[in-house]
């Protein structure tokens, strides 16, 4: 990474506090022409915000200041004179550690499944990247500057995804790409460092909100691969880190009516007041007929559901197909409480190897009292199942985060009940999101290769016979759907309609997307964790 590089983030950094992050440049983040631009020229934002500036942004915006009108074909002309083509900062790089045969493809008995190993692993050539800034002023860019090329998910995301990551390591650990997993894990480390968190994504628009905090995940699953245990001594003050700033900014006390205990939990709870620059028209349409304190109190709700990784879904709304009863903040949920709780235990056991006693103690204490108030706030007995906690209402409602927990291998229940209950959610072509068809893309009829991962490795995670054989039936299942999708397109998508081997999802604010980051990452981990899978016969869609 360059020296003008570091500076650059050192300046931008010192422009926002110390963490409530907004982003106050009028050229990607706010702003009379921002708002005129995105209203009026591109359907894409981010064909506008994935633009660097030809000169400073003062320039611009007094040049901005200067037009007769903003109609759009002024507008456009304004554009094309001050502005690069989107995403000239993004450099395509050939990764130092990638072969075209990696060695867990020969394990694969199927030869079907062995050609789609291969081929699923040539497309890290396509999506391994590096923001280049070296001929850019500072803040004439909206990405981020990290030390380390990144992989990035795909279609029109072109630049790094906080928890899409931890499912392309997953990918890139199997086959043997430990140098391009160390460097997407030590560039998170670096936010972590400079930010004190890790943002959604790498863009300065996103700077106000993170994503599931799989960090400490990641570098777990990297020391397993490596015992690299210098590396994970120089890591572990960071994650401890990233933890304190979940548990500083994201954690809420929670009293049952039928207890007089107090539980601490987390939620997803970003401080907004405007439209995402991402999806600027969604929002500014989205919130029509409020007024103004109900406008910024939807914009936050958005954000925060933003911020879950599941944008969008009916578990943030109130009324289950009206989007804009969105209420995220009062959700607190079952999967980011797992993801906690399995952090405290990792943390806890990286301590042990550093042989910090007093820091395993701390972290085993928080993660007895988390699992305590998980079985207290979530665990429903009758159906087997752990369901959010909404401040809005009792009723309760299936998801499949529901049985993230289990992926904690903290589950102390009736194992066979639970197999049981959970079957009617299993379809040919994986396991839905929901039950509800609200249109949102993580609802019904999509599954997703994050939650598919946490059901599977959770099932596994029970030490049963019959849960690793439910989860390696599951798992066979979403390699198939990801198998036909591409033997009949070509492409990997993002995410999968569970009724039909090969169909790709619907729904939301964006069109399918193909690529794909963490859908390629959780397919070469389940070819290599079950290399005995056979290829089904795919339908011709």
């Amino acid at each position: 990474m360059s020296k003008f590089v570091l500076l650059f983030c050192l300046v931008w950094l010192s422009q926002i506090s110390s963490f409530e992050m907004q982003c106050d440049s009028l050229i990607y983040c706010k702003g009379p022409m921002m708002d005129a631009i995105l209203s009026s020229v591109f359907a894409d934002a981010k064909d506008y915000l994935n633009r660097p500036t030809r000169s400073t942004p003062e320039q611009i915006y007094a040049a901005f200041l200067r037009l007769p009108n903003t109609t759009a074909p002024v507008l456009t002309a304004f554009i094309e004179e001050h502005f690069a083509p989107a995403n000239e900062d993004l450099l395509a790089i050939v990764p130092v550690d990638w072969v075209a045969d990696p060695p867990f493809l020969d394990k694969i008995v199927d030869d079907e499944f062995k050609t789609f190993g291969f081929a699923v692993n040539r497309i890290w050539l396509n999506l391994t990247k590096f923001f280049d800034h070296s001929k850019y002023c500072a803040n004439c860019y909206s990405s981020i500057a990290v030390p380390h090329p990144f992989v990035v998910a795909g279609g029109i995301f072109t630049e790094f995804y906080y928890w899409d990551s931890y499912w392309i390591i997953q990918g890139l650990l199997a086959c043997g790409m430990k140098d391009s997993a160390r460097h997407m894990i030590l560039n998170y480390l670096y936010l972590v460092n400079t930010i004190g968190f890790i943002p959604n994504g790498g863009r300065v628009f996103f700077l106000n909100r993170s994503q599931p905090p799989m960090l400490t995940q990641m570098v777990q699953i990297y020391f397993a691969h490596t015992n690299d245990v210098a590396f994970l001594h120089d890591a572990f003050p960071t994650l401890v880190k990233e933890y304190d700033f979940w548990m500083k900014y994201r954690a809420v006390d929670i009293q049952l009516p039928s207890s007089n205990n107090t539980y601490v939990l987390n939620r997803y709870d970003v401080n907004n007041t405007l439209p995402r620059p991402e999806a600027y028209m969604d929002d500014i349409n989205g919130s029509i007929g409020m007024d103004l304190k109900q406008k910024k109190n939807y914009y936050g709700q958005v954000a925060s559901a933003c911020e879950s990784g599941m944008d969008f879904s009916s578990k943030w709304f109130r009324e289950k197909l009206d989007f804009t009863t969105i209420s995220t903040k009062d959700v607190i949920p079952v999967e980011l409480n797992a993801i906690m709780l399995k952090n405290e235990r990792t943390l806890a056991s990286m301590a042990t190897i550093l042989n910090d006693t007093d820091t395993v103690n701390l972290f085993n204490e928080r993660a007895d009292a988390r699992a305590s108030a998980i079985e207290a706030v979530f665990w429903n007995e009758s159906a087997h199942q752990w369901f959010d906690y909404r401040f809005f209402s009792s009723e309760q409602f299936y998801y499949i985060t529901n049985y993230v927990p289990l992926w904690t291998g903290e589950f102390k229940g009736e194992i066979a009940q639970l197999i049981d209950d959970l079957g009617p959610f299993v379809y040919d072509a994986g396991v839905p999101t929901s039950l509800i068809n609200s249109t949102q893309q993580w609802d019904f009829p999509n599954a997703w290769s994050p939650h598919m991962w946490f059901l599977i490795e959770g099932l596994d995670a029970l030490g049963d016979v019959t849960a690793s054989q439910v989860a390696k039936k599951i798992a066979s299942r979403w390699v198939s759907t990801n198998y036909c999708g591409w033997k009949n397109t070509g492409r990997m998508y993002e995410k999968f309609d569970v009724r039909e081997l090969g169909k790709e999802g619907q729904g939301g604010q964006y069109p399918p997307q193909a690529g794909f980051g963490w859908t390629n990452g959780a397919v070469l981990y389940y070819l290599n964790k079950y290399p005995d899978l056979v290829a089904p016969k795919c339908p011709t869609l």
